[in-house]
């Protein structure tokens, strides 16, 4: 039966998420609680926004490295890529490029 069997790997999508939340440390809490209860291959793959802080947010990260300093003091880091809009088109007021990463949770 499916309903019985334990995954061997687990991969966590925070894409757009971890800026809305009110406590982010219970995030990433729940994060380091399901890979120690689990026992599996666990990854987290995280983007943050960089620019100016929107209404809807509750974090801001003016620069890419303060988003990857952030991310890399929770998870250790083994891809990062750095988004950003093309130089013709439209371009937010808020937004400027977005952090993204694959990683595993620190303990």
């Amino acid at each position: 039966d499916i309903r019985n069997t334990k995954p061997t790997n687990i991969l966590i999508a925070a894409s757009e998420v971890i800026e809305h939340l009110e406590e982010p440390e219970k995030f990433w809490d729940l994060v380091r609680k399901i890979k120690h209860e689990r026992e599996t291959d666990l990854r987290v793959y995280a983007t943050l926004p960089v620019g100016r802080r929107i209404p809807s947010h509750t974090m801001e990260f003016c620069t890419a490295s303060v988003a990857f300093e952030y991310l890399g003091a929770r998870m250790t880091i083994e891809q990062q890529w750095l988004l950003k809009p093309p130089s013709s088109g439209s371009v937010s007021p808020y937004l400027s490029a977005c952090v993204c990463v694959l990683g595993t949770p620190r303990n």
